[in-house]
C-alpha cells in the first residue's frame, strides 16, 4: 500500500504493468546507474517469524529459505536476513513473502533518474520501463519520488523482474514442521486436567467419595479448584480453591457429581473436567431361573458396569456386593439352590468410577 497525494493505493503482490517508458527525453540531468548493491545490503537466505493460529497465536519460526545459487554468487558464504511478519497467519503466505523479498534484493540495479516534469504522472511503486541509450531496456519500479527545487522530479528506480513473483507450491512451499519452532508459553491459558476419577464405593452406603484428577504440567500452575453437586442439590458447591494436591475426599452419603479445573498464577482458569452421576437402572426386575435369578432392566447409556447387592431379606443394610459386575442386562445370578429367595439392588458405575442411585429392591426365588 502506498500513500501519495493524500490517497491510498493498493498494489497486488505480482509483476507491475509499465505505467510509462522512461527515455533520455525525460531526463533533465545526468543519470546514475548502480550495477550492484553494497555487500552489507545483500543476503542469500531468509529467516522469518509469523503468527500461527494453531499455536495459540504465538510468534512462530517459518521454514528458513536459503538459495544455493545466490550462496555461490556470494563466494559460498551463507548470509541470512531476519524478518518479522506479525500480520501474517499462513505458513504458505509467509514463504511467498520471504521468496519475493530475497528475489527482489538480488535484482541489484538501481537508477537515480533526474526527470523533468513529465515524471509528475508517476507515483511511488509504479512500474516503468527504463530505455536509455547504451543500456538495454529493463523493467523497474519507482521506489523514490521527490520534487526537485530546480523544477523537476528526482526518481529512484529499482530493477524489477516478473520472476521475483514466481511461485510453485510443489517446489517452493514447505510444511511448517520442516523447521524447528519455538512457541512461547502463554500465562493466560492453562489446560484442563486430562482425566478425573472417583473411587467407586464398594458398599451400598458410603460417607464420602474419593476424587482424584491428573496433574496439569504447566509452569504457571497455581493449584486446582474442586466442586461437587449432590443429586439432591441443584447448584455446584465449592470444595476448595487453589488446592495443591490432585486428590480430595468429598463428604457425601448420596450420588454426587464432581468436577476439577486448573488455576494459573495469573488467575486464568481451565475448563472443567467432570465426573457426572450416571443414570440409574430403569425398571429393574428379577425372575427365578434354574439354579439362580435373572436380573433385567434398562442399562444406562452413560454406565460401563453395574454393582449388584444381594441379601436374603429386604434389608439393604444386610446386602453384600456380588463379585461379578455385569456390563449388560439381563444378567444371570447363578449358584443358588432351588427354593432360595434373594433380594437385589443394582447401581450403575460410570467410566470415571462415579455411581448412580440404587435401583430396587427386586426379589425372586431360584427354581
Amino acid at each position: 500500500m502506498v500513500v501519495s497525494g493524500g490517497r491510498f493505493f493498493i498494489h497486488a503482490g505480482g509483476p507491475a504493468l509499465p505505467a510509462a517508458t522512461l527515455t533520455s527525453d525525460d531526463l533533465r540531468g545526468d543519470v546514475t546507474i548502480q550495477g550492484s548493491r553494497p555487500r552489507r545490503d545483500l543476503f542469500n537466505g531468509v529467516r522469518a517469524v509469523y503468527v500461527d493460529p494453531a499455536k495459540n497465536w504465538q510468534p512462530t519460526d517459518a521454514p528458513p529459505l536459503l538459495a544455493s545459487n545466490y550462496v555461490a554468487e556470494d563466494g559460498g558464504e551463507q548470509i541470512y536476513r531476519d524478518l518479522e511478519y506479525p500480520l501474517t497467519t499462513s505458513v504458505a503466505t509467509v514463504q511467498r513473502l520471504m521468496k519475493a523479498e530475497l528475489e527482489r534484493i538480488r535484482r541489484q540495479r538501481e537508477v537515480a533518474f533526474p526527470a523533468n516534469l513529465s515524471a509528475l504522472r508517476l507515483r511511488p511503486w509504479d512500474g516503468v520501463t527504463v530505455a536509455l541509450d547504451r543500456v538495454g531496456p529493463f523493467p523497474a519500479r519507482v521506489t523514490g519520488w521527490r520534487l526537485s527545487p530546480d523544477g523537476g522530479v528526482d526518481l529512484t528506480l529499482s530493477e524489477e523482474d516478473p520472476a521475483v513473483w514466481d511461485w510453485n507450491p510443489a517446489v517452493d512451499e514447505r510444511a511448517a514442521g520442516d523447521s524447528p519452532s519455538v512457541v512461547l508459553p502463554n500465562p493466560g491459558v492453562i489446560a484442563a486436567p486430562a482425566s478425573i476419577t472417583v473411587e467407586t464405593p464398594l458398599g451400598p452406603a458410603f460417607a464420602a467419595l474419593g476424587v482424584s484428577w491428573s496433574a496439569v504440567g504447566s509452569a504457571y500452575l497455581a493449584g486446582y479448584e474442586l466442586e461437587f453437586r449432590p443429586a439432591s442439590v441443584a447448584t455446584w458447591q465449592g470444595y476448595g480453591g487453589a488446592l495443591g494436591a490432585t486428590a480430595a475426599s468429598i463428604p457425601t452419603a448420596e450420588p454426587t457429581a464432581a468436577r476439577a479445573r486448573a488455576v494459573a498464577r495469573s488467575g486464568a482458569v481451565s475448563g472443567w473436567r467432570e465426573a457426572a452421576i450416571p443414570g440409574a437402572v430403569t425398571a429393574p426386575a428379577a425372575l427365578g431361573i434354574t439354579g439362580g435369578v435373572r436380573l433385567s432392566g434398562g442399562f444406562p447409556a452413560d454406565a460401563v458396569r453395574l454393582q449388584v447387592f444381594e441379601a436374603s431379606s429386604a434389608s439393604l443394610a444386610a446386602a453384600v456386593k456380588l463379585p461379578t459386575e455385569p456390563t449388560a442386562l439381563p444378567w444371570d445370578r447363578t449358584g443358588l439352590t432351588a427354593g432360595q429367595t434373594r433380594w437385589y439392588w443394582v447401581r450403575a458405575v460410570s467410566a470415571e468410577g462415579n455411581v448412580s442411585a440404587l435401583a430396587g429392591p427386586v426379589t425372586a426365588t431360584a427354581l
